[in-house]
């Protein structure tokens, strides 16, 4: 896992990924939601993923883009906005993915804006 968090870092480095720190989000951009969708579910819920959407099973680096950045092709918000409201449809082993990527991404988050930590894994 520290060769992943130092390539990714890396790629943030060399402006391949967006710096969490540098990218704006909802807080900072009034318009930010506005790239999004909320999608119409059969039982008449919105939710920020399509009816059809599945958790994503990517390689680390494109699910740390994807937990950052969303899919903008379809209008998927970052999956940090989501809430197990949004996944529950998928059943209950969907919501404790998303824990876990949570508290992965949060993990990767500490470790790539600490450079000593880097450093001293490579």
């Amino acid at each position: 896992m520290a060769a992943d968090i130092a390539t990714i870092k890396k790629a943030m480095e060399d402006g391949k990924l967006l710096s969490v720190d540098s990218s704006l989000d909802e807080e900072e951009d009034p318009d930010y939601g506005k790239q999004f969708d909320l999608h119409l579910h059969p039982d008449g819920t919105l939710r920020k993923v399509p009816p059809d959407w599945t958790f994503p099973m990517n390689q680390l680096q494109q699910m740390y883009q994807y937990w950052h950045c969303g899919n903008q092709l379809q209008k998927i918000c970052p999956m940090k906005y989501f809430h197990s409201s949004d996944v529950s449809f998928l059943g209950d082993s969907t919501r404790i993915r998303l824990n876990e990527v949570k508290q992965l991404m949060e993990i990767i988050d500490n470790v790539t804006s600490n450079d000593s930590v880097i450093s001293n894994t490579q």
